[in-house]
C-alpha cells in the first residue's frame, strides 16, 4: 500500500467503461409531421412541418389521405376550383372559387382527408366528358355545352361527409352558352356561373328571360342545397344542389353546372328561346370544432383547387426528444471474461430535477421523452438527459470479479431549450353595428401577442371578405392603430353610400407569432335615414335617462313629468337626417282643493320637424306642491309644457290654475289658446300671444325682466321669455337666442350635465321665465303658468295659462281637436308624446295621451329588443297589437338592431307579416327563417315580456 494512496472504499474502477454520446438530444420530426398517400408531385410521402415553408406542392383534382403523426394546431387556406367556362362564343366565365381559411387542431394518429378540387370544363357536345364524378363535386353541364362546376376544396376528419368537415371552400358554377345563330348569339342571354361560398354560394342569371325564373342555379348554403334553375316548362328546370355536389345543368341546351360546396349549387335551367342559365355556386364551411379562427375571403380563384399549410402558424402541442450514449471498455482490459451490465436513462427539467412519467410526459426513463399539452407558457423549459452504466454484477474476489462501473457515469447530455412560438390573443371583438347611409361608423378590435411585442402587430380589415386596402368607391374608410392598456388596438372607421347588409372582420398578423388569425365577423347593416330620434332625460341635477327609437318601426316615444324628478328636462334629437314628427303635448294641471278640480292643461297635437343633430329641449311641469321646476304659481298652479329649438321656444302648452276653498282653478290654453279665467272672483286666465309675436324678454310676475329678478310671491301674470337666458352662457356673453355650439350640455354653473357632443346647441340651463303663474294665498290658489301665466288669487282658483306656438309648428286636426289645440283637456301633470309624422292621416292626426301617472304609469314599461341576423338575406316580421296598449305595429329586420318599445301591461301582439318560410321559438327567442337558396334569418329577443307562441307576444308584467 502507498503511504500517499491509503486505502479508501470506492466504486470508481479504471477498468470500467467510458460512457459517451452516441446521439445528442435532439428534436424528432416524426410527431410534427404528416403521412400522405398517394404521394406528392415530388414522389414524397411525408410532409415534415418543422423543416418546411409554407407548403403548396399538392396536386389538383385528387383525394389525398393524411395520418397526423402528433397534436399540432396548423393554419390552412383552402380555394375551390372555379366553375367551367361555357363554351367557345358568346360565353360566360366560369364562377371563381371560394376561399377560407382557419387553424385546424390534428390528433395524432388520426386519419385526414384532404379533397382538392377539380376545375370546371367545357363540354363540348354530347360526347363531350362528364362532370359527375369530377372530384369535389362540381356538377355536370349539359352535355351540348354550358361548363360544369367546380370542385370544392376541404379537409375532412376521418372520411368525407357533411358531418366531418372542418373546412370547405365552395367551387364555382359553371358558365352558360348562347350560340344558336338564328338568336344572333345574343349576349343577354347567357351567364357567369357563380362564385363559390362562404356561407353562401353566387348567383348570376341572365339579363333577358322571365324575371319570376331563376334561369341560373342558386348558390348553396349552410342549410340546403342550391335550387335548380327555374323555367317556363318542368322538364327544363336544372337539378338542385345536394349535400357536397352541384346540381347538373338541363341537358336541352347549354347550361353550367353547379359548383359543389358544403352544399351544391344548383344547376343551370333552359327558357325557350334558347335562354340558358348558368350553375350556382357552392356553400363553404367552417367547423365549430377543430378548428379556430375560422374565415372566409372574397371569392378569386379562376383555377383548380388550391392548399396552401401556412407554415408561420404551426405550433406544436406536443414534443419529442431523443438521445443516446454507449459505453466503450479500454483496449488494454484482459482480466474480466464477462462485460455484463446496461445504460440506464433518466430524463431532467431544470429548476425542477428529475421527471416520472405523467399524463402529459412519457419515457421518461428511455432514451426518447414526449412532452405533450404544450403552450406558449411553456417557452424556454430546459431538459437535459442523464445516462448511467449499471454492471449485472461487482465484486472483487476471484470468479465473482464482474463489469465494474463506468468511470466517468453519470454521463449528461447537453441542455435543450424548449421554444413554443406565442400567439396572438384577440382581447376584444368587433361588434355588429346599424347605421344610414353616408354616416360613419367604428368597428374596434384589440389583440396582444403572448411575448409582448404587441407592435409588430398589423390589421387588415376585411369587407365582405375583401382587404380594404383596396379600393371601394361607395366606402369612405380610415383605420388607425394605438396601444391600450391589454394590447395593440385598431378601429375602422366607415361610411357606405349603398343601402346594404354587409360584414366586416380582421385578420391580424404578426412576424413574432403563429398568424394570421381571424377576429369575429361583425355585420354592418346600413340602411336609408329612419325616422329615428336619441333623447336624454334630466333630473335632480344629473342625467337619468338615455334611449333611442325608430319611431317608424318601434312606436312612439313619450313621456310625462316625473313627480319625484326636479328639473324635469327632455333632450331629444334626430341623428340621421331631417325628420317630420306628429307631437303631442299637454300642460299640468293645477292642485284640487275642497273637491274643487284643479284647472287642466291645455293640449294641442302639432307637427314640426326636427333637423338633423339639432338639440331640442322639453320642459315638463307639475303643479307648485309636488316641487321644483317647471311649476305653476304658489299654491296650486300647474306647470307649462314647452318645446325649445336650440335657444327659442316653439311651442307652450299652458297649465291649469290650481283650485281654490271655493272655486276650481282656470283651464290651461294649448298652443295659441288664451287661458281661462278661475270661476267667480278668481284669477284672470294668461292673456293670448300671437304666432311668432313671443318677445324674446320675459317677465316676473311683477313685470320685471331683468335676468336675475325672480318675483314668486307675486300674484301677477308673468311671461315665458322667448329666447333661453341662462346662467353660464350669458356670463360667457352669449345673447338669449345666440347657439352655443356642438360641446357638451352644460349646467347654469357651466359643469357637464351630459357629455353628449356633435349637437348643434343653444339651450342654456337657468332663467328663462318659465316659473310664471300668478302666485296664490289663504283660500286663493296660483295661476297656471304657461306663455303667459294665469294670476293667482286669495280667495279662489288661480287661472290658466296661455298657449303658443311659432311658424315652425303646424296644427293637426282630429275629430277629437278639430282645431288641433283645445282649453284644458289634461287632468295630469304634463306630457308629450312623439310619433312619426303620416300624412295620411291628415284631417284625423288624434292626440296621443301617455298613460296617466301612477297606477299607469307603472304599468306601462320599455321594452327592449335585440334583433341579430345570420346572413345577408332581407328578412323581416310584422307584429300587431291585438289588445292591451302599446304602439299599433313592432317592426323587426332586415337589420340587426337594439330597439325599444313602450307597452303597458297585458298588450298583445300577434306576427301579421313576415317574408320568412319558418317560424321557431327557442326559449324566449323567436327566430323567422328564409329557407330558399338565397337563405337568412333574424331573430328577435324581448327584455320582458313572452312569446307565448311562435306567433304571439305577451306583456306579462
Amino acid at each position: 500500500m502507498s503511504p500517499l494512496f491509503p486505502s479508501i472504499p470506492t466504486t470508481l474502477d479504471l477498468n470500467g467503461p467510458e460512457l459517451s454520446i452516441l446521439k445528442a438530444v435532439t428534436r424528432e420530426s416524426g410527431e410534427s409531421s404528416f403521412n400522405i398517400s398517394p404521394s406528392l408531385p415530388d414522389g414524397s410521402t411525408i410532409i415534415d412541418l418543422i423543416s418546411l415553408e409554407d407548403f403548396t406542392a399538392f396536386d389538383s383534382s385528387i383525394i389525398y389521405t393524411l395520418t397526423a403523426n402528433g397534436d399540432f394546431d396548423l393554419t390552412i387556406d383552402l380555394e375551390g376550383a372555379a366553375g367551367g367556362v361555357g363554351g367557345s362564343q358568346n360565353f360566360g366565365t366560369g364562377g371563381k372559387g371560394g376561399k377560407v381559411t382557419g387553424t385546424v387542431s390534428f390528433e395524432s394518429g388520426e386519419v385526414y382527408k384532404l379533397v382538392i378540387g377539380t376545375r370546371g370544363a367545357f363540354n363540348a357536345g354530347p360526347d363531350g366528358p362528364s362532370r359527375a364524378g369530377a372530384i369535389g363535386g362540381g356538377g355536370a353541364s349539359s352535355g351540348v355545352g354550358g361548363g360544369s362546376g367546380g370542385g370544392f376544396t376541404g379537409i375532412f376528419k376521418t372520411s368525407i361527409s357533411q358531418e366531418n368537415a372542418l373546412l370547405i371552400a365552395g367551387g364555382g358554377g359553371g358558365g352558360s352558352e348562347q350560340d344558336d345563330p338564328d338568336d344572333n348569339q345574343n349576349p343577354l342571354r347567357k351567364a357567369d356561373g357563380g362564385d363559390g361560398g362562404g356561407l353562401t354560394g353566387g348567383y348570376i342569371r341572365p339579363i333577358q328571360g322571365e324575371s319570376s325564373f331563376s334561369i341560373s342555379g342558386r348558390g348553396g348554403t349552410q342549410f340546403s342545397g342550391g335550387g335548380g334553375g327555374k323555367t317556363n316548362f318542368i322538364d327544363y328546370k336544372g337539378s338542385d344542389g345536394v349535400a357536397l355536389l352541384g346540381g347538373a345543368g338541363n341537358t336541352f341546351n347549354s347550361t353550367g353546372g353547379g359548383g359543389g360546396g358544403y352544399f351544391g349549387g344548383g344547376g343551370g335551367g333552359y327558357v325557350a328561346s334558347t335562354i340558358n342559365g348558368s350553375g350556382g355556386g357552392g356553400s363553404g364551411f367552417i367547423a365549430t370544432t377543430n378548428v379556430i379562427n375560422g374565415y372566409f375571403s372574397n371569392a378569386s380563384n379562376a383555377d383548380a383547387g388550391k392548399v396552401n399549410f401556412i407554415r408561420s402558424t404551426f405550433s406544436d402541442r406536443g414534443l419529442i426528444l431523443s438521445g443516446i450514449a454507449t459505453a466503450t471498455f479500454p483496449d488494454s482490459q484482459t482480466e474480466k471474461n464477462t462485460n455484463t451490465g446496461e445504460i440506464n436513462y433518466r430524463w431532467y427539467e431544470d429548476g425542477v430535477g428529475a421527471l416520472s412519467d405523467s399524463s402529459d410526459i412519457v419515457g421518461s426513463a428511455t432514451t426518447t421523452i414526449n412532452i405533450s399539452g404544450l403552450s406558449f407558457n411553456d417557452n424556454g423549459r430546459k431538459f437535459f438527459l442523464r445516462a448511467d452504466y449499471t454492471p449485472s454484477a461487482y465484486g472483487s474476489i476471484g470468479a465473482a470479479k464482474s463489469t465494474p462501473n463506468a468511470y466517468n457515469e453519470p454521463l449528461d447530455f447537453s441542455t435543450f431549450t424548449l421554444g413554443v412560438a406565442p400567439s396572438i390573443i384577440i382581447v376584444t371583438q368587433p361588434e355588429d353595428t346599424t347605421v344610414v347611409q353616408n354616416i360613419d361608423t367604428t368597428f374596434s378590435v384589440i389583440a396582444n401577442i403572448q411575448d409582448g411585442t404587441n407592435d409588430s402587430l398589423s390589421f387588415d380589415w376585411q369587407y365582405d371578405g375583401q382587404s380594404l386596402s383596396g379600393t371601394f368607391p361607395n366606402l369612405v374608410k380610415s383605420q388607425v392603430q394605438i396601444n391600450a392598456t391589454n394590447g395593440r388596438q385598431s378601429t375602422l372607421t366607415i361610411q357606405n353610400s349603398l343601402v346594404e347588409l354587409a360584414k366586416i372582420s380582421c385578420i391580424i398578423s404578426s412576424v413574432n407569432a403563429s398568424s394570421p388569425v381571424s377576429s369575429n365577423t361583425a355585420n354592418l347593416d346600413v340602411s336609408s335615414a329612419r325616422i329615428f330620434i336619441k333623447w336624454e332625460k334630466f333630473g335632480n341635477a344629473t342625467r337619468t335617462e338615455q334611449g333611442e327609437r325608430n319611431l317608424a318601426t318601434s312606436g312612439p316615444f313619450t313621456a310625462r313629468a316625473l313627480v319625484d324628478n326636479l328639473h324635469r328636462t327632455i333632450q331629444m334629437w334626430s341623428p340621421e337626417k331631417d325628420i317630420d314628427v306628429k307631437i303631442t303635448l299637454g300642460g299640468a294641471a293645477g292642485a284640487a282643493r275642497n273637491n274643487n278640480r284643479g284647472g287642466e292643461g291645455g293640449i294641442s297635437v302639432f307637427k314640426m320637424t326636427l333637423k338633423q343633430n339639432t338639440e331640442y329641449t322639453i320642459k315638463l311641469g307639475v303643479n307648485s306642491f309636488q316641487g321644483g321646476g317647471p311649476r305653476g304659481g304658489l299654491n296650486g298652479g300647474g306647470g307649462l309644457a314647452a318645446i325649445y329649438e336650440k335657444a327659442r321656444v316653439l311651442a307652450v302648452c299652458g297649465g291649469g290654475g290650481g283650485a281654490g276653498g271655493n272655486g276650481r282653478g282656470g283651464d290651461g290654453g294649448g298652443c295659441n289658446v288664451k287661458g281661462e279665467d278661475a270661476p267667480g272672483t278668481g284669477g284672470f286666465g294668461g292673456a293670448f300671444i300671437g304666432v311668432d309675436t313671443l318677445p324674446t324678454n320675459g317677465l316676473t310676475q311683477a313685470g320685471k325682466n331683468g335676468v336675475s329678478d325672480f318675483d314668486n310671491d307675486n300674484s301677477g301674470s308673468g311671461r315665458i321669455s322667448g329666447c333661453t337666458i341662462g346662467k353660464y352662457w350669458r356670463e360667457q356673453g352669449k345673447s338669449p337666442c345666440e347657439d352655443v355650439g356642438t360641446g357638451e350640455f352644460l349646467t347654469s354653473n357651466g359643469a357637464t350635465y351630459s357629455p353628449t357632443t356633435g349637437i348643434e346647441r343653444g339651450y342654456k340651463v337657468g332663467q328663462g321665465f318659465r316659473n310664471n303663474g300668478g302666485a296664490g294665498s289663504g283660500n286663493g290658489a296660483g295661476g297656471g303658468a304657461g306663455a303667459r301665466g294665469g294670476q293667482g288669487s286669495g280667495q279662489q282658483g288661480g287661472g290658466g295659462a296661455s298657449g303658443y306656438y311659432a311658424s315652425q309648428v303646424t296644427l293637426l286636426s282630429s275629430s277629437t281637436l278639430p282645431n288641433g289645440t283645445r282649453l284644458g283637456g289634461n287632468a295630469d301633470v304634463a306630457f308629450i308624446s312623439v310619433e312619426a309624422y303620416d300624412e295620411s292621416l291628415d284631417g284625423n292626426q288624434e292626440p296621443l295621451i301617455p298613460p296617466i301617472s301612477g297606477v299607469g304609469q307603472a304599468a306601462e314599461r320599455t321594452v327592449t329588443w335585440t334583433v341579430t341576423r345570420a346572413n345577408t338575406e332581407t328578412v323581416t316580421g310584422v307584429f300587431s297589437l291585438t289588445s292591451g296598449s302599446g304602439p299599433n305595429q313592432i317592426g323587426f329586420g332586415p337589420n340587426g338592431e337594439t330597439k325599444t318599445s313602450q307597452i303597458s301591461s297585458g298588450a298583445v301582439y300577434t306576427l301579421t307579416g313576415t317574408s320568412a318560410d319558418k317560424k321557431n321559438l327557442n326559449g324566449n327567442t323567436l327566430t323567422l327563417t328564409d329557407d330558399d337558396s338565397n337563405p337568412g334569418a333574424i331573430s328577435i329577443t324581448p327584455s320582458i315580456g313572452v312569446f307565448t307562441s311562435n306567433e304571439r307576444w305577451e306583456a306579462n308584467w
